[in-house]
């Protein structure tokens, strides 16, 4: 395997700058989300949260430090909020995507070929569509989930095996 030390993406590469902005948009972001309506959902009794992570927040990556850190930290965020609102009624998930076809998506893997190679990462062998991350967000919402909490559920086609 080649050395990464040369990658603009190794952690000794990445600016301050780049790391706190992406702090700032995956973590900061749903943290501030959460402070607005929680206060929200104890006024009415209760109520579930869930927020979107990734399977980089589930599974180390070459290339990925900043962002991964971003969604690892988000997972603490959700577990220990679940669990400092449970007994306000209050649950909090989040569901952790794979690759799930969007316009960034489609910016960043442009052909075909590309989203096959894709895919083809996943044991599903399936680029997921975002209504699949609906489908997934609705249930957790749903009184079918109200048994569950604190948990970051891996929607990537089974790519976090191990």
């Amino acid at each position: 395997m080649p050395s990464l030390a040369r990658c603009p993406f190794s952690v000794h590469r990445i600016g301050t700058a780049k790391f706190d902005s992406v702090l700032a948009t995956n973590l900061r972001g749903p943290f501030l989300c959460l402070k607005y309506q929680l206060p929200q959902l104890i006024s009415r009794g209760g109520g579930s949260v869930v927020v979107t992570s990734s399977i980089g927040g589930l599974v180390g990556g070459a290339r990925n430090s900043d962002y991964a850190a971003s969604k690892w930290g988000l997972a603490g965020l959700i577990k220990s909020a679940a669990l400092d609102y449970a007994a306000s009624g209050i649950r909090i998930n989040a569901i952790a995507p794979g690759p799930t076809r969007s316009e960034m998506f489609d910016r960043w893997i442009d052909t075909e070929e590309r989203r096959v190679v894709m895919a083809a990462h996943a044991p599903l062998n399936y680029i997921a569509h975002p209504d699949d991350m609906a489908r997934a967000a609705l249930f957790l919402l749903s009184d079918e989930a109200r048994w569950t909490t604190g948990r970051v559920f891996p929607y990537e086609g089974g790519m976090s095996i191990s």
